[in-house]
């Protein structure tokens, strides 16, 4: 889609393989799409990517650190894709891999987030990437989970483990992220008595701090995608209680400097959730 201009989704191409719960980032010409759970009912280590100024098919780009990868977030300085926690065939994840975007490769550890996390959302600018932990336990594969509203960041230019930016005004998971140059935001979500939220909230990524209400979705949802241009956050797809448990195929928009309420966008050419974006101007 174009972002700056509502409509449906047009088809660009196809994945190596089909697969769910990936995460996906890009610079300003190239988008990963990175793990996931494929059809095999196991996740996987495979980074793909795509030209998006060039429909066609996803090329293999390398893999990832984890095995049987998924349920992890991913963001973008416009130079390294940054993939926070997660979960594989070891347990939760957290760990935080890198991945340089215009030189395809395995990515390589970057440091640790503070718990051990899944159904996490990034988002970053040039310089800074900021996780909300969704998710969480004390170790891999032992101690109750229990969801978050844990904000921690990066300086991308200096491996090193994540330090505390501030606490989301919602405690959830199976959210997702996106942000302009300057801005944050984070997007729907499931709390921990498992009810799907509508919130949108959003930070100064360069500010540390508590999250602001920015406004809020058009229907409770979870398990969405979103991107974004310089100046608009697409979030589509995902999971709502209209009429109980419902897939949907809806594109909303914001304007990321401005706060207020999504506006419908288009809508998706299926019905779709545990889906991955990305975009080819990001911050």
């Amino acid at each position: 889609m174009d972002i700056t201009s509502a409509g449906n989704s047009t088809d660009f191409g196809n994945l190596l393989e089909s697969r769910r719960y990936a995460s996906g980032t890009s610079n300003a010409s190239r988008g990963l799409n990175i793990g996931g759970y494929t059809d095999s009912s196991v996740g996987t280590v495979d980074i793909q990517y795509v030209t998006i100024s060039t429909p066609g098919n996803s090329q293999d780009f390398g893999d990832l650190q984890a095995a049987h990868y998924y349920y992890g977030s991913s963001c973008s300085d416009g130079t390294k894709a940054f993939t926070f926690g997660g979960y594989s065939s070891n347990g939760v994840l957290n760990n935080i891999q890198q991945t340089v975007i215009a030189t395809t490769g395995n990515s390589t550890d970057f440091g640790d987030v503070s718990l051990f996390s899944y159904y996490n959302a990034s988002c970053s600018d040039a310089t800074r990437a900021v996780c909300a932990l969704g998710r969480t336990r004390t170790s891999a594969t032992s101690g109750s989970l229990t969801y978050k509203n844990t904000m921690e960041y990066i300086t991308t230019a200096s491996a090193g483990n994540t330090t505390d930016f501030g606490d989301l005004t919602v405690t959830r998971g199976q959210f997702t992220g996106t942000s302009d140059s300057t801005r944050g935001l984070f997007l729907g979500g499931i709390k921990s008595n498992n009810v799907r939220t509508n919130t949108i909230d959003y930070i100064t990524i360069q500010t540390t701090g508590n999250a602001t209400d920015f406004g809020d979705l058009s229907q409770n949802n979870s398990r969405s995608a979103a991107c974004s241009n310089s100046t608009r956050g697409i979030i589509g797809g995902g999971y709502t209680t209209t009429g109980g448990n419902t897939r949907v195929n809806t594109i909303e928009y914001v304007t990321i400097q401005t706060t207020g309420n999504v506006t419908d966008f288009g809508d998706l050419a299926a019905v779709n959730y545990g889906l991955s974006a990305f975009a080819g101007n990001p911050s």
